[in-house]
């Protein structure tokens, strides 16, 4: 068949990714496998959307256009993951896939609603419990972005953070609400700081006071013995 102006209609054929590009790929590759992940649906929904992030990431910092996207991403899919894609890419038959319905079809396949909504529901009741500051804070991080309008602006963030720690740490604020994200933050471990060097103080204290009680009270019994007492009781 020919165009209107006579000429030979070719088929499309894909874009080549160009060797530099392919090169930078190689040079930090970030495989994804599913297998490992089969003990639980929510861990491997986790590592399915860091290994997207850190997808983007590599696209952007190597300029990869979106026309290559696909391919290079999929290029790093292993195993299970790899026969998925095998399945799922034959129903666009000879046409490419743009970024976006890759994005669309790899979140249905490994990001499904239920799990999300979990994770929405864990972000809601977050609490500090037995968890340092510093990994309730981690947790509220990776949480947080299932939940968006309830982090939508820094104080409803600050907020929320703020409602999560122990008890001890929420009465040293004094009833004071921080307006930014990373105030709160800080506040939480300055307070957790200082109580726990008030508590190695204590327990310093008490060690100490523990020593001296020991040794009056062998010294006590000793002067008993010798002038013929029962020992003092300590």
């Amino acid at each position: 068949m020919s165009n209107a102006r006579g000429r030979p209609r070719t088929r499309s054929q894909p874009a080549t990714v160009p060797d530099e590009v392919l090169e930078q790929t190689h040079k930090t590759p970030r495989e994804f496998t599913s297998e490992e992940y089969r003990r639980g649906m929510a861990e491997m929904q986790v590592a399915a959307e860091n290994w997207m992030l850190a997808i983007e990431k590599h696209h952007h910092s190597i300029g990869c256009l979106d026309d290559f996207r696909v391919r290079l991403s999929t290029f790093l899919l292993r195993g299970d993951a790899e026969r998925w894609w095998e399945t799922a890419r034959q129903r666009f038959g000879d046409r490419g896939l743009t970024w976006a319905e890759f994005q669309q079809m790899f979140n249905v396949a490994y990001c499904p609603a239920w799990v999300q909504e979990q994770k929405t529901y864990e972000f809601i009741d977050l609490v500090q419990g037995s968890k340092t500051v510093a990994q309730y804070e981690a947790e509220f991080t990776a949480l947080a972005r299932y939940a968006p309008e309830l982090v939508s602006t820094e104080a409803k963030k600050a907020s929320k953070f703020q409602r999560g720690p122990r008890a001890d740490i929420r009465h040293a604020f004094g009833g004071v609400q921080c307006k930014e994200y990373a105030v709160a933050v800080q506040r939480a471990y300055v307070v957790e700081r200082d109580r726990n060097e008030w508590r190695a103080i204590q327990a310093s204290k008490k060690g100490a006071g523990s020593s001296f009680n020991g040794k009056k009270g062998k010294w006590a019994a000793g002067q008993g013995h010798s002038q013929g007492k029962e020992p003092l009781c300590c």
